[in-house]
């Protein structure tokens, strides 16, 4: 696992490299030579950066105006997900194919119950 957190970071790089990599060579060809790699590299860097500063500061606002009505609407959906989340279960607890093997489950009894037998 923390192989696979070292290796994040040269994955985005490459998957950044593969995709940006047609602009670095548009830009170069545009140039006919006369433009460095290195500067058609950092010229796309750039307008890549300044994109999605630009998407972050857009989405900013929209975000400040739905969080409160975010808020307002969370309990009522954490409700809907957990009701949904027990019809669910009891949907497939009593299913043909989990209700056959709800014969073969053994579960424990509590001591209070063996106490009672006992009795």
């Amino acid at each position: 696992m923390v192989a696979g957190a070292r290796a994040h970071p040269f994955v985005v790089a490459s998957v950044l490299a593969y995709a940006l990599t047609p602009l670095v060579n548009w830009i170069d060809d545009l140039g006919r030579g006369r433009i460095p790699r290195l500067l058609a590299v950092l010229v796309v860097e750039l307008l890549f950066i300044f994109v999605l500063v630009g998407i972050f500061l857009l989405m900013i606002p929209i975000f400040a105006k739905e969080l409160p009505l975010m808020r307002e609407q969370l309990p009522w959906c954490w409700r809907s997900v957990n009701s949904g989340g027990q019809a669910l279960a009891a949907a497939v607890w009593h299913s043909p194919v989990v209700g056959c093997c709800q014969r073969q489950i053994i579960l424990p009894v509590s001591i209070s119950t063996r106490m009672r037998k006992t009795r």
